[in-house]
């Protein structure tokens, strides 16, 4: 009687451990489980870095592009050559004298009121020699004192930008007796010009109105 339990309860370990079996045989090990972690994981870092190397792509694309850009500059001829803009020693050619000559009346008359000034009194005086019908002595006359003024005026803001290179920025006694000498020489000429037009215009305006 004694042995019958025993048999029982050794079939029941039986058919424990062929349940535990099925139940082992039906879990995925953790090796196969670790594989797939990893291969997302790797995928998933393969396409962070596409993401990142996608900017980097377009911008050879870019520097692929920048080159053709730079050929269609350079193809084109710009008006003033840029060994013309940054010059330092003399003009080679006689038209790169005109443009330097012409360059320098623009900055003179961006940058100096009174040589727009004096350029504005040469326009008034040249019509009214026209209305006067001045003769040509007075012709001569007014076109020699005119390009004096605008000339010595010139000269002035020439000397004073060798001036302000010379100083630095700072003040010298020095500095400021070649400015004020300068503008003293401009002011004689201006002087001689008044005096030129009124011997020649007064006449006029006397026998016009009187």
């Amino acid at each position: 009687m004694r042995r019958k339990p025993e048999k029982e309860s050794d079939k029941r370990l039986v058919q424990g451990t062929r349940a535990v079996g099925s139940n082992f045989a039906n879990v995925t090990p953790l090796k196969s489980i670790g594989e797939e972690r990893t291969g997302t994981d790797l995928a998933s870092v393969g396409e962070g870095r596409a993401d990142l190397k996608r900017p980097e792509r377009l911008e050879r694309a870019d520097r692929q592009e920048r080159p053709e850009r730079r050929v269609e500059r350079v193809g084109r001829r710009p008006l003033v050559p840029a060994s013309w803009r940054r010059k330092t020693g003399k003009a080679g050619t006689l038209v790169e004298s005109f443009y330097h000559a012409f360059h320098g009346v623009f900055i003179g008359v961006s940058e100096q009121r009174n040589l727009r000034i004096h350029f504005s009194l040469a326009v008034v005086v040249t019509v009214a020699g026209f209305a006067l019908k001045i003769d040509m002595i007075s012709w001569m006359a007014l076109v020699i004192v005119m390009a004096l003024v605008i000339a010595a005026e010139f000269l002035n803001t020439a000397l004073e930008h060798l001036v302000d290179i010379s100083a630095d920025g700072q003040y010298h006694e020095a500095a400021r007796a070649a400015k004020d000498t300068a503008a003293a020489a401009v002011l004689a000429v201006s002087f001689a010009a008044v005096v030129v037009g009124c011997m020649v215009f007064l006449p006029k305006l006397h026998a016009l109105f009187f």
